[in-house]
């Protein structure tokens, strides 16, 4: 029987719509590839390539398809110096609703634009979706970490003291349960994983539910007061002379960065916002997206690119976060360099909780152009980490002393190590916010 030739037509638009799917798939891996090796002309000569084939295939409504035509447009802008007519077109793309993907990428799309309201409020709503049980990670210093911060909670009043004793009671049980294990402060495992008696612990303690439990209650003065740096009004100027040292040694610090206030408000809230979510070897990070939002971090952004142009302000933001190191992790970040063209690192935490080290090391090496982010961000262990170490010693570094609200400014793709300290008082652990802000070598 002769097959219809509608049918067959039908056919071959199906395949060919696969494998123009297909091709724009490839070139979009392409394009990302050449973005993160920091390859501007040939991420934007992939990425017009892909929305072209993409142009030709039906139009498919799926949240996949959304991500993959609005991340394009997102490197194709990108690429193009931050092209603000290629940025909409991704934000038009990502405006309806749809996954945490969509949203991640439309905070993305917002920082580029300088948009940084909105897209803190984004950060905000994503920060506010439970996270799914396969991502959610457990660890012995992340539950004595939570323990502590119920109990501000209930001092402060923020949480019912009936309902925190409860939740104490519970973590302390899992606790119990860990140290069983013998497995030391550094084990973690997924919460899938876990015995359903110990999940239903970890329920009951309100495990990583704290941001709906007890929230922190942030000040709305802070959306709208005046500058949260010290040095705004009397020392910034256009013709700063740190825009020579930034441009000569790549390097340069701020003393008393933030105004008093605005310090005082960082610590409490380094010490009592339920966002430090993200687990590391030893310490505890709050990134964007697991609601370290604060207005006052906005804020010493703007400022920075208002009152220091020439490092800044062809500049965004591109990330941020707070990372409080445990006495489980003292030894700080080994050796690695941030993707972006400049980093602003400062200490929180008060000095006389320091009683050694601290600081950090500068090395006056960059890596080699066209480096993977990978690469570059990865910190190595035992001996590759000395050998690392003795190398780049070789070719200069910097070592900045620990000092309570001092900002180091350097650029961001130098080699970088935490000085290992000891601060005694798990109540006052080492604090320190990390702005970073453009692409690097742009």
């Amino acid at each position: 029987m002769a097959k219809s030739p509608w049918t067959s037509n039908l056919w071959r638009g199906a395949r060919s719509c696969r494998s123009c799917e297909a091709a724009v798939r490839k070139l979009h891996s392409k394009a990302w590839a050449a973005h993160v090796r920091s390859n501007p002309v040939r991420a934007a000569r992939k990425a017009t390539q892909a929305l072209k084939r993409q142009a030709c295939c039906e139009r498919v409504r799926s949240n996949d398809a959304k991500l993959l035509r609005a991340g394009l447009w997102y490197v194709l802008g990108a690429s193009r110096g931050n092209c603000g007519r290629c940025l909409q077109r991704s934000l038009r793309i990502l405006q309806k609703k749809g996954d945490i993907a969509l949203l991640r990428m439309k905070a993305e799309v917002l920082l580029r634009l300088k948009r940084y309201v909105d897209a803190f409020q984004v950060f905000h709503t994503i920060a506010s979706t439970p996270k799914a049980k396969e991502e959610l990670l457990v660890s012995p210093f992340r539950i004595r970490h939570d323990t502590m911060l119920l109990e501000r909670a209930v001092a402060h009043g923020r949480l019912d003291n009936a309902l925190g004793q409860k939740a104490m009671s519970a973590l302390r049980s899992v606790l119990s349960q860990m140290e069983l294990e013998d497995a030391g402060e550094l084990w973690w495992a997924r919460v899938n994983e876990l015995a359903s008696s110990t999940k239903q612990l970890l329920q009951e303690g309100q495990y990583d539910c704290l941001t709906d439990a007890c929230p922190y209650q942030i000040s709305e003065g802070w959306e709208w007061e005046a500058p949260a740096l010290q040095h705004t009004l009397l020392f910034f100027s256009s013709m700063s002379p740190h825009d020579q040292e930034f441009a000569t040694k790549g390097l340069f610090l701020l003393d008393d960065f933030f105004s008093g206030s605005a310090l005082a408000e960082l610590w409490r809230y380094s010490t009592e916002a339920p966002c430090f979510r993200s687990l590391r070897p030893g310490y505890l990070g709050a990134f964007p997206s697991d609601g370290c939002v604060h207005p006052i971090i906005r804020r010493a952004a703007e400022s920075l690119e208002a009152h220091l142009p020439n490092i800044f302000r062809k500049h965004h933001l591109t990330r941020w976060w707070i990372f409080k190191y445990l006495p489980c992790g003292s030894s700080g970040i080994g050796i690695h360099a941030d993707d972006a063209a400049v980093n602003v690192n400062i200490w929180l935490t008060p000095d006389s909780a320091c009683k050694k080290g601290g600081g950090l090391e500068i090395f006056r090496s960059v890596p080699s152009r066209g480096s993977w982010t990978a690469d570059i961000n990865r910190v190595p262990a035992g001996s590759e980490h000395e050998a690392w170490h003795k190398a780049l010693l070789k070719g200069g570094v910097d070592k900045i002393t620990y000092k309570q609200n001092r900002a180091c400014i350097f650029v961001s793709d130098r080699f970088h190590a935490s000085e290992p300290f000891v601060f005694p008082d798990p109540s006052m652990p080492r604090v320190n916010l990390t702005l970073l802000f453009g692409d690097r070598l742009g």
